[in-house]
C-alpha cells in the first residue's frame, strides 16, 4: 500500500515537471516580432550568452580565443546605433 502512494506521489511530480518544462520551452522557443536578437551574429550572440553567464571581457577573450578588444567590439553598437550626441558650436 505504502509503495503504491509513492509510485503515485512520483508520478505526479514527474507530470509536474513535464508541464513545466513544456511551459518555459515555449517562453523560451517564441519568437518576438522586432527580435534586437535575430540581427546579431553567431559571435556575437556567443559573447552576449558568455555575458550572461556572467564572464568577464578577459575570460569571455580567452574562452573563445580573441583579444580583449575583440570582445569589446562584439558587445559595444556601431557608431550608427549610437545615441547621436548635438554639437554645441
Amino acid at each position: 500500500m505504502r509503495r503504491g502512494r509513492e509510485e503515485r506521489a512520483a508520478g505526479r511530480d514527474e507530470q509536474a515537471a513535464l508541464r513545466a518544462a513544456a511551459a518555459t520551452s515555449g517562453l523560451v522557443g517564441r519568437r518576438r516580432r522586432n527580435d534586437p536578437l535575430a540581427e546579431l551574429t553567431p559571435r556575437e550572440r556567443e559573447v552576449l550568452e558568455l555575458m550572461a553567464e556572467g564572464l568577464s571581457n578577459i575570460a569571455i577573450a580567452e574562452r573563445i580565443v580573441v583579444t580583449e578588444r575583440a570582445v569589446e567590439k562584439h558587445v559595444t553598437p556601431p557608431p550608427y546605433q549610437q545615441t547621436k550626441q548635438t554639437s554645441r558650436r
